[in-house]
């Protein structure tokens, strides 16, 4: 199976999952899994996008992120298939929405956040393999982003998003996730 193949055949499970409810009733747990992690505890920046579609809900997080004191960063894509993170509470911002899949952005004029101001980064996906192999939405920026990204990298997977085997031709460009966080619990990369 291809990569279009597959994100179209996880678009479908996850649009089901939500239609169902699922979606709604497994982001609960998945929220008190991850906050409940030495990761996200001992996090000061965290990195994550403003959620859009049939992902799982990321206001949650950077409200829950912000009210304990941490700094908050969302990224922008930009030329090239690259992105970088911005700091959301940064007074000259003006959110706008990306012509790649129409995610809310930051835009200023400012400088982006180093790499290695941001400890946790919570990674999009459609679908994670238990080898921590993630079907991303086929931009690439991620996977670039993360090439020499020391942090920690963290998917959160409701049951749609859980395969029992990567069936998508995994790329040695791929970025494997150090964290998985689903329904049951956590899952750590011990490889990474």
């Amino acid at each position: 199976m291809d990569k279009k193949e597959a994100r179209d055949r996880q678009l479908a499970a996850i649009a089901a999952a939500v239609q169902a409810g699922q979606q709604d009733c497994d982001e609960k747990s998945i929220l008190t899994h991850l906050y409940q992690s030495p990761e996200w505890q001992a996090a000061e920046t965290v990195g994550v996008t403003i959620s859009s579609g049939t992902e799982l809900a990321t206001r949650p997080i950077i409200q829950d992120a912000l009210a304990a004191g941490k700094r908050v960063a969302v990224p922008r894509c930009l030329p090239h298939r690259q992105m970088a993170f911005w700091d959301c509470l940064q007074p000259a911002i003006a959110w706008q929405q990306s012509p790649f899949g129409g995610i809310w952005e930051p835009h200023t004029s400012q400088p982006a956040l180093a790499k290695e101001a941001i400890d946790l980064i919570v990674v999009p996906g459609l679908a994670f393999s238990p080898q921590h192999d993630r079907l991303g939405f086929g931009g690439g920026y991620y996977d670039r982003y993360l090439q020499d990204y020391q942090g920690v990298t963290v998917a959160l997977m409701d049951t749609a998003r859980q395969v029992a085997v990567a069936d998508w031709p995994v790329e040695s460009t791929d970025v494997r996730i150090k964290l998985l966080i689903g329904v049951n619990g956590i899952d750590r990369n011990v490889a990474e």
